[in-house]
């Protein structure tokens, strides 16, 4: 019989790039012939609907009815989303909504892999946090994993610096995301933490285009992905679509550049990746949205400010730091445009994916000789 595995982390968020990489580290870890299924967690912010009728129980009014709009106007974007999920995610039956349910769900696995994604940032997670440390009684047989966490920055505040050593003292093996983290987790428990991909670098563009929809775009055209709007970004948008002749294509509900040719604010994971597939230039702000810019080989720039580690890591081992562009004075700034050269980038990606791989294949071997030492 194969081994079960359960990958805890933010399976119900509508974003791409934790819905995408959710996929990709179920699909590595069953083409390495486990059993392998997303734990069905929700968070409150997960369950709009639920909190926000719990909510009007108790008497509230503002914030429920604010938090229902949201949910009937993006109805459509998160509809796509959850067939993404039915079609592509295989889940736990039974949806946990705590730290009690989690433990008891635990005893279903051999091992449970915590991330990758922003599960160990406290600033995201809130209360859910000690779920995503497993912080619940040590089930003998369970081996706990975590793969690829990202704390988000390269800090951690002080008050989880107990709670994080207390809980990761437990785990039999640990990576995260960004080198950085692997510092300071490591100063808080003890032993040596390496730094391995994001999930979604560890597929191929071929694996990746199964999954995209095809959008229908004749012109060529620049790509814009961002977490909110920020000025500088859009300077540097503007700018190079002048200069190469592309137009605009954003996610963005509202008109916000003066050369747009679409926007896709109901897009789903599909649409996301076509889009991608198909840009001849990309803008973004986002971890992921650089991640599939490496992987779809676009020219692109990452911006983001100077405390942004989490791109900054990444391509600096690529190679390719001169993508990042920074927010601060961007206005005045002289961008490196030239061509990048994917053929060194993927022979690095193909050494640091190596490098994750051989990390989940000894993580997940029972045999602790495999293991690196507590």
């Amino acid at each position: 019989m194969n081994r079960k595995i359960g990958i805890l982390t933010f399976i119900w968020s509508v974003n791409y790039g934790a819905k995408l990489q959710a996929l990709a580290l179920q699909s590595v870890v069953s083409s390495l012939g486990f059993e392998c299924e997303a734990i069905s967690y929700k968070r409150k912010e997960d369950s709009r609907i639920r909190e926000s009728i719990r909510h009007l129980q108790s008497g509230q009014l503002k914030r429920p009815v604010r938090e229902l709009l949201l949910e009937a106007i993006n109805w459509k974007r998160t509809w796509r989303f959850r067939n993404f999920t039915s079609q592509h995610i295989r889940l736990s039956p039974k949806t946990c909504f705590s730290l009690a349910d989690l433990a008891n769900r635990a005893e279903n696995y051999d091992a449970i892999i915590c991330g990758s994604d922003q599960v160990w940032n406290p600033d995201l997670t809130g209360e859910s946090q000690l779920s995503y440390l497993l912080d619940f009684p040590n089930k003998s047989a369970l081996r706990r994993i975590a793969y690829a966490p990202s704390l988000g920055n390269d800090t951690l505040d002080e008050k989880w610096h107990d709670t994080f050593k207390r809980c990761l003292s437990k785990f039999d093996t640990i990576s995260v995301r960004e080198k950085s983290a692997g510092a300071l987790i490591s100063s808080l428990v003890g032993r040596e933490i390496p730094s391995v991909l994001d999930p979604t670098l560890l597929l191929s563009r071929e694996q990746w285009l199964k999954y995209t929809s095809n959008v229908e775009i004749t012109e060529p055209y620049l790509l814009v992905y961002s977490f909110g709007f920020p000025a500088g970004l859009k300077i540097l948008a503007e700018r190079l679509a002048k200069n190469k002749g592309l137009k605009i294509v954003t996610f963005h509900k509202q008109r916000h550049y003066t050369n747009e040719l679409n926007r896709y604010p109901n897009a789903g994971p599909r649409e996301f990746l076509g889009l991608f597939s198909k840009a001849d230039f990309v803008i973004t702000n986002s971890f992921h949205g650089t991640a599939f810019s490496l992987i779809f080989k676009k020219p692109f720039f990452s911006v983001t400010n100077k405390r942004g580690i989490r791109l900054k890591d990444l391509l600096t081992d690529l190679g390719i730091e001169n993508r990042i562009v920074l927010r601060e004075g961007i206005k005045d700034a002289l961008f490196d445009d030239t061509e990048i050269n994917y053929a060194e980038v993927d022979k690095r990606l193909l050494m640091l994916r190596e490098h994750s791989m051989n990390f989940l294949k000894n993580s997940l071997d029972k045999n602790d000789a495999c293991l690196p030492a507590k």
